[in-house]
């Protein structure tokens, strides 16, 4: 019970820790048109933070990604966020799913273009179902079609965090 207790949240969301294969770690992977990089930036909440880069690829997004164990309950995940030079048709919204079945618990609304440092939440509800013990925790590009998906610019990303709502 525990070990539970800490797992339960979100894994070096500050992104100040070297990334591990560790199963509560952030997945993330870098292809020829999207490139994810912990780097130095100024504004962030402390020294370190996660750069998104977009080069114009019409492909799905979901190349960020945390498993966590969250006791049945309301929460509320916030994330602070900056961009620059962000454009194109693509969307970006954080899922929460059921990791025993990927079924979804929540979305945000479409994360929206910011030059500054300001933070984007959303609240989402665990399931006391038995295939929803551990959640994943991902953002990705949203659309129907190719060109749907598309984006260039970047985007940064710090003190992602979950927070219990009430008791």
């Amino acid at each position: 019970i525990q070990q539970r207790k800490e797992l339960a949240g979100v894994y070096n969301g500050s992104f100040e820790l070297p990334l591990t294969k560790g199963l509560f770690d952030w997945k993330i992977s870098s292809s020829r048109h999207i490139d994810l990089s912990i780097r130095s930036t100024l504004g962030a909440d402390r020294k370190m933070a996660l750069k998104i880069r977009f080069t114009n690829a019409e492909k799905k997004f979901r190349q960020l990604q945390q498993y966590v164990l969250l006791p049945r309950g309301e929460y509320q995940l916030t994330v602070l966020k900056r961009s620059e030079r962000l454009a194109g048709r693509g969307r970006l919204k954080w899922f929460m799913r059921c990791a025993g079945n990927g079924e979804l618990i929540a979305e945000s609304n479409a994360l929206l273009p910011s030059r500054e440092w300001e933070e984007a939440s959303f609240q989402f509800r665990v399931p006391a179902a038995s295939s929803c013990d551990a959640q994943m925790i991902s953002l990705e590009s949203v659309g129907k079609h190719a060109f749907d998906h598309k984006l260039s610019g970047e985007l940064w990303l710090d003190n992602i965090r979950i927070n219990r709502i009430g008791s």
